[in-house]
């Protein structure tokens, strides 16, 4: 898709939407059901979203969401960078070393590899 949004504007309005969206997003269906307007920074909705980020967090916590971390550094954006940096270069290792069900990922063929992915307790 990156090399298509380069020759076609809509695809590139796609890939955009998804590169550069908000950490947050709070939108009200009732009224914006395609979710076009990003509340999370109307003061009329603070209750809510401080609401929704304490739900969000004690299911994070209930679960054993890996991601719980980066949940607490959403408003650090340089902090939050750091974390996602560091768990891109973990997915990439495990995509040299790991075998699955397809023959091949980024970093190519998977062909050679003979390791499960196993998840951590």
């Amino acid at each position: 898709m990156l090399k298509e949004a380069n020759k076609n504007p809509v695809i590139k309005a796609r890939v955009d939407h998804y590169k550069y969206r908000a950490t947050e997003e709070l939108c009200n269906l009732m009224i914006d059901p395609h979710c076009l307007v990003n509340l999370i920074d109307d003061a009329k909705y603070v209750d809510v979203k401080a609401q929704l980020q304490n739900e969000m967090r004690k299911q994070m916590v209930r679960t054993g969401d890996y991601l719980l971390e980066a949940f607490d550094l959403r408003g650090d954006k340089k902090a939050l960078q750091v974390f996602m940096n560091k768990q891109h270069q973990q997915a990439k290792q495990r995509a040299k070393q790991y075998k699955w069900k397809r023959g091949s990922n980024i970093a190519g063929s998977t062909r050679a590899n003979t390791g499960l992915y196993q998840v951590e307790p």
